[in-house]
């Protein structure tokens, strides 16, 4: 839970170094386009998380969990899975704006 909640915090700085740092060299626009979306992304699966994690520890172990319970768990998995997807998809273009005019420059 801490984690998601750090993760959150670290997604609103990164955006924030990520603009100045773009102010100073210039925008990568696809790159900056997609880490804008970071933090939003960051807050909501730590929101399902949240409430998740604090409907589901109220529930003794020996008690069947409700369906919608189990659906809940479902959308944290995906926005797990979409919130890796999202910080690979952010990382790989800004190595791309970083890298790729350099490495093209070597054939």
């Amino acid at each position: 839970m801490l984690f998601a909640f750090a993760c959150v915090g670290l997604s609103l700085i990164s955006k924030e170094s990520g603009e100045a740092l773009a102010a100073r060299v210039g925008l990568p626009q696809v790159h900056s386009e997609l880490g804008d979306k970071m933090p939003l992304i960051a807050f909501a699966f730590f929101v399902v998380l949240l409430v998740f994690w604090l409907v589901d520890r109220g529930i003794p172990g020996n008690r069947h969990r409700p369906v919608w319970l189990r659906f809940l768990a479902v959308l944290l998995i995906m926005l797990a899975v979409f919130a890796t997807y999202w910080v690979i998809r952010v990382g790989h273009t800004g190595a791309e704006a970083t890298w790729l005019f350099k490495i093209s420059q070597t054939n």
